[in-house]
């Protein structure tokens, strides 16, 4: 059965939050480090939009993360 796009949104979202409770980073805080807008980090995290991979690898490049082990604490495969 195919997962929906509303609910791949809604599971990134949540678990980007849960990284961002896990490191302590609070949106603006994303956002200053990244480079992104507080708009955008919040639409992540809320379930409202979701990162191209390309976007996602300049976000965790942005914040000196490695995309595959953010990508597997997020539960989206990786290391």
């Amino acid at each position: 059965m195919a997962v929906s796009r509303d609910s791949y949104q809604t599971a990134f979202g949540s678990r980007f939050n849960e990284y961002l409770r896990l490191t302590d980073t609070s949106y603006s805080q994303a956002a200053e480090r990244s480079g992104f807008t507080t708009t955008v980090i919040c639409r992540w995290a809320n379930g409202k939009a979701i990162p191209s991979v390309y976007t996602f690898a300049r976000f965790c490049h942005a914040m000196k993360l490695d995309a595959r082990s953010v990508m597997a604490l997020l539960g989206l495969g990786g290391r």
